[in-house]
């Protein structure tokens, strides 16, 4: 991947002749592509975690566990001494 850097920031600083603009143009062009990508990949994960999420839900209600409960495998249910919302 460094190397992708260095031989653009060469292309457009050397190559296309544009001096430090291309420099600077090499910069904005690995940011914005780096931003994109992790962009990507930040969607896949939240959208398989979500999946996840709704998944436990319903197993959570198709079991009747509490909401509170942490494991859905455990019958007995726990119910803490103070109120959640006061």
């Amino acid at each position: 991947m460094r190397r992708i850097k260095i031989h653009l920031i060469f292309l457009l600083g050397t190559t296309l002749n544009m001096g430090i603009y291309g420099v600077w143009w090499g910069i904005v062009i690995i940011n914005c592509s780096a931003e994109f990508i992790s962009h990507i990949y930040t969607s896949n994960k939240l959208r398989k975690l979500k999946l996840q999420m709704i998944n436990k839900e319903t197993t959570r209600e198709s079991l009747n566990c509490d909401p509170l409960c942490t494991d859905e495998l455990f019958s007995i249910k726990h119910k803490p001494s103070w109120n959640y919302f006061p």
